[in-house]
């Protein structure tokens, strides 16, 4: 199983947004909610550069094993994400933002694609050679992807730090799942069952 996770992973990880609603309705410029407004556009036009600039948006990607430059995969993960910031907190130079986060289910496109994936590889065990397998596995992630319809919505409590005149978002494991349609906690799961099997 380890191998069709590591392909999960560099396809669903390369990627972030190409078609996405904003998060507010042109939020004031400096407050904690702008800089998530920005952070969230930068990622839906898989900017990674930009995204860099508010949050740690690295450290989401080597998390999900993914690479910057799949630019067409980021855009995929990310085609229907949007947020929306309900309450905002401030004291001193920290601020709490509530945001509902909305994304595809990539939890159960995950949950889907390892089944599949698993049957795939049984069948072509023997009439392909492993690159092409690998590549008939990611053309599947693919399209399941582009076919899911289904979304996700989760709240989370995005903590943030003044930093000059603007707010830095401080990343969290709740919050790269949110941004992740709840990706990573299929991850660990299957993680988890690797090790039990083991």
């Amino acid at each position: 199983m380890k191998k069709w996770l590591q392909t999960a992973c560099t396809v669903l990880g390369a990627g972030m947004l190409l078609m996405f609603a904003s998060c507010d309705s042109a939020p004031v410029e400096g407050t904690p909610e702008a800089a998530i407004h920005h952070a969230v556009d930068a990622i839906s036009r898989a900017d990674v550069e930009t995204a860099n600039a508010w949050m740690d948006f690295d450290s989401l990607l080597q998390e999900t094993e993914g690479t910057a430059e799949e630019k067409e995969s980021l855009e995929l993960l990310f085609s229907k994400l949007s947020c929306q910031t309900k309450d905002s907190k401030i004291d001193g130079d920290k601020a709490t933002v509530t945001t509902d986060i909305r994304n595809i289910d990539l939890q159960k496109v995950f949950t889907d694609y390892v089944a599949k994936a698993l049957e795939m590889s049984m069948e072509e065990e023997n009439e392909l050679s492993d690159e092409e397998l690998q590549a008939k596995l990611e053309e599947l992630l693919d399209e399941m992807m582009k076919e899911e319809d289904e979304l996700v919505t989760t709240t989370v409590e995005i903590q943030l730090t003044k930093k000059g005149e603007n707010w830095w978002i401080e990343t969290s494991e709740e919050l790269h799942n949110a941004l992740l349609g709840g990706m990573l906690e299929s991850l660990e799961s299957s993680d988890s069952s690797d090790t039990q099997s083991s």
